[in-house]
């Protein structure tokens, strides 16, 4: 009976996980299965040793808890997702996570339950005496079909979807991050292939700079109607016009980043040259362009690095895309800011882009003494616990601080002829909605609420007085613009059009200030 039992506990620790999306319950028939096969092999190959039984349980038991806890807090398995998010997580976010996730109330009792229900299932089930194992030869020969059978089934030409045990999401999560250093082999042979057709004179162009916030729910922004006074600074600049249309294609950063520095676009029909990087054709125009990032500095590159930017450190690609990259980061962005600001490109025919922490989770962390302006007795919702509240509190004061940031930047180029664009990689839920949800979800939902809170962005660009004197056009086509759809994918062009950069893999349809801009499908991309 025990036998049974373990047999069941096993299958069950690699199965359940597959039907965690209501979009794919099915799946968990074939991947039921398959599990049953694993399970009666490993239990037979641990047969005679009471430890490997017990480490086998042990690693399916942690799969099966992990997995667990990604899907309640995230709406995610082990998935590709998640794996990277894991590899691209630094100390500072660690302490985050734990505080944010790990140390809830919830999550405390969530364990506890995991931890007793290992001690029962360990002590009662697991290292029991197995001894009489296959006795029967007709339950032999019945326990072999399970077997093979469960373990061909992902390639045999069954007329049903094939769902993945805990083992198999795992094994593709590795193999799917694994893939992505191949692109840098990709992104380094299409750098010798862009010609630029036209470069206008230094004098003639601006200084530009693409700042990419983080986290940023544009419904906590005043700007975009938020009731508390969040964007005091932005909301007072003449020169200020505000996307009312935006939406980012993905809700994790690294894609986000991939979008936004490379030509790829997520609609496959206009996505001809996703190898192109835009800072080599800002390069190769003879922009000085210089790169500063809050998160994640430069490393060797290589297999090993999982940074959000990773398809950007191999050296040939670096020295093809920068002039300067920091070599530090900070706490909080103003000082980030404050510490690199006199490393800014203020020349005419320059490209700064700068990278924030913006109001990444928890939000608490985000922000120095002294900006703890809204309290929970400011979310003036009868809906939500106190504790909801205080958390959105903390957000609006993340999301106030940035904007004292972005103020900080603009006062940098005030006297210059410049042109800031600012945007947010994705944005988070912040207890927007009627699910009363905290953070990103990864289960490729189109919910009302995910879109509005997870992939409509805030998107704002600043022009200098100088720049509005000296390049009345491109002023006039960005406020016309202001109320078109657009898709952060399509940044790079909007960059080259400002820039008055042509070159061989440009399309005018993709610039939302050109007269021949078409808004293309935005395809919600995750791994």
């Amino acid at each position: 009976m025990k036998k049974t039992i373990c047999i069941l506990l096993f299958t069950l620790l690699l199965a359940i996980p597959s039907m965690y999306h209501f979009d794919s319950r099915g799946l968990v028939v074939t991947a039921f299965v398959q599990a049953l096969s694993y399970s009666i092999l490993l239990l037979y190959l641990s047969n005679k040793s009471k430890i490997a039984r017990i480490i086998i349980y042990t690693i399916l038991y942690v799969l099966f808890t992990l997995e667990t806890f990604t899907f309640i807090h995230f709406g995610s398995r082990l998935d590709p997702n998640i794996l990277t998010l894991i590899l691209q997580t630094d100390l500072q976010e660690i302490k985050g996570f734990f505080s944010l996730y790990v140390f809830s109330v919830r999550s405390v009792f969530y364990f506890v339950i995991v931890i007793l229900l290992y001690y029962l299932f360990l002590k009662h089930i697991v290292i029991s005496d197995f001894t009489i194992w296959f006795r029967k030869k007709a339950l032999n020969v019945l326990l072999l079909f399970i077997t093979f059978f469960g373990i061909a089934i992902p390639i045999l030409p069954l007329p049903c979807q094939k769902g993945y045990t805990t083992i198999q999401e795992v094994y593709h999560s590795i193999n799917t991050v694994g893939s992505y250093h191949q692109d840098v082999t990709k992104i380094e042979a299409m750098i010798g292939e862009v010609a630029i057709i036209n470069s206008p004179t230094k004098e003639e162009s601006p200084v530009i700079v693409l700042v990419i916030g983080e986290s940023f729910n544009r419904h906590h922004s005043q700007l975009y109607g938020y009731t508390l006074n969040t964007s005091p600074w932005l909301s007072k600049e003449e020169h200020l016009i505000v996307f009312k249309n935006a939406i980012s294609p993905t809700n994790v950063t690294h894609l986000a980043m991939k979008f936004l520095f490379t030509l790829k676009s997520c609609d496959k029909e206009v996505d001809t040259c996703q190898y192109v990087l835009m800072p080599v054709v800002f390069k190769k125009a003879h922009y000085q362009v210089a790169y500063f990032d809050n998160q994640y500095t430069r490393s060797e590159g290589g297999i090993m690095d999982y940074g959000c930017g990773y398809f950007l450190n191999p050296k040939k690609i670096n020295m093809s895309c920068f002039d300067y990259r920091n070599d530090k980061t900070f706490d909080y962005d103003g000082d980030f800011i404050n510490y690199y600001k006199s490393r800014f490109y203020f020349d005419n025919k320059s490209l700064n882009i700068i990278h924030l922490m913006g109001q990444h989770l928890p939000a608490k962390m985000r922000y120095p003494n002294g900006y703890e302006k809204f309290t929970s007795s400011d979310i003036l919702r009868n809906d939500l616990d106190e504790k909801q509240k205080s958390l959105i509190a903390e957000y609006d004061n993340a999301t106030l601080y940035n904007d004292y940031v972005v103020h900080q930047i603009i006062n940098s180029f005030r006297q210059t002829d410049a042109v800031i664009i600012y945007l947010s990689d994705h944005g988070e839920n912040i207890y927007d909605g009627k699910t009363h949800t905290l953070g990103r979800t990864f289960d490729k939902s189109n919910e009302t609420e995910a879109i509005e809170n997870i992939y409509h962005i805030p998107f704002v660009v600043w022009c200098s007085d100088t720049f509005v004197a000296k390049h009345p056009e491109k002023y006039e086509s960005l406020k016309l613009s202001s109320d078109k759809t657009f898709c952060s994918d399509d940044i790079p062009f909007l960059l080259f059009d400002i820039a008055s950069i042509d070159m061989n893999f440009n399309n005018e349809t993709r610039s939302v200030i050109g007269d021949k801009y078409i808004p293309h499908k935005t395809n919600i991309t995750q791994l």
